[in-house]
């Protein structure tokens, strides 16, 4: 709770997020959402202290990005499901996830 706390604070100070969200609704109501988020080298940095990834590893990629595209499925309401998710870079060299999910 306190590390994301921190992340959060530095968020709002420094502004180090970048996100895209595209929403896709057809007739019946069923659709789907495409998320790309990207974090400055500082957030990533704050973000991977103490977690961990596959065989004990560091958490790089989509492992650490795990607790964000989880809780963007939650939060997009129910019956939303994650389809896909990979780990991204974007143009300026920061580290993120793009997300599919669908209802």
């Amino acid at each position: 709770m306190v590390r994301m706390l921190a992340v959060l604070a530095a968020v709002v100070a420094a502004g180090c997020i970048e996100s895209a969200t595209v929403l896709s609704v057809k007739k019946d109501g069923s659709g789907k959402i495409l998320v790309r988020e990207y974090y400055s080298p500082q957030i990533t940095q704050m973000m991977s202290m103490g977690e961990t990834g596959a065989g004990g590893q560091p958490a790089t990629g989509v492992d650490l990005f795990k607790d964000q595209i989880e809780e963007k499925a939650e939060s997009f309401g129910p019956n939303v499901r994650l389809v896909r998710s990979a780990a991204r870079t974007n143009s300026r060299g920061w580290s993120g996830f793009q997300a599919t999910y669908a209802r």
